[in-house]
């Protein structure tokens, strides 16, 4: 019988990678459980796929030491109107261009983040530091309203599949009206 040679580095390259990849699901899954719990019920008003991408963003921005809270996902078509109403017919500043089917909200493909700093909330972080919270968020394929031009809105984040708010607006209708 022959007797089967088996390379040690080569065992223990698999084991070292196996182990690395195990690290590093425990150390997700460990920033993950670190999120509020606003957060991780507003994930949950996502459409998986950028739930997937959102929660990847979290976890990196808080690896980087820059951790999140999301403030808002899914908005319904009451809210997004009484925001839309803010500084027009309500009091207040204006806070959003869109009214109801025309938000990134109304179609679970988007969240607004705020920055954690000292425990608590704060927008008014350097541009610096907006500028690195943009670059992770896209670094996991999500696009960043602070690229906009007309109307910077850096806290946003979102993910419309190559597909118009028009379209998933439709498509979520079309599901609503079979349900």
């Amino acid at each position: 019988s022959m007797a089967v040679q088996v390379d040690k580095k080569v065992v223990f390259m698999g084991v070292g990678i196996l182990v690395g990849v195990i690290g590093i699901a425990i150390a997700s899954r460990w920033l993950y459980n670190k999120l509020d719990i606003q957060t991780k019920l507003k994930l949950r008003q996502l459409r998986p796929e950028v739930r997937k991408k959102v929660e990847k963003f979290l976890i990196k921005a808080q690896k980087a030491g820059i951790p999140l809270k999301v403030t808002s996902a899914y908005r319904d078509c009451e809210e997004q109107n009484k925001l839309y109403a803010q500084g027009r017919t309500a009091p207040g500043g204006i806070v959003t261009n869109a009214k109801c089917g025309q938000s990134d909200h109304n179609v679970g493909v988007a969240v607004d983040i705020v920055p954690i700093v000292d425990g608590r909330a704060n927008y008014k972080v350097p541009e610096s530091v907006w500028n690195t919270i943009g670059a992770i968020g896209e670094s996991v394929g999500l696009s960043w309203g602070g690229r906009w031009t007309s109307f910077k809105d850096r806290p946003h984040f979102y993910d419309r599949d190559g597909k118009s708010i028009a379209q998933l607006w439709t498509e979520q209708q079309n599901l609503a009206n079979l349900a």
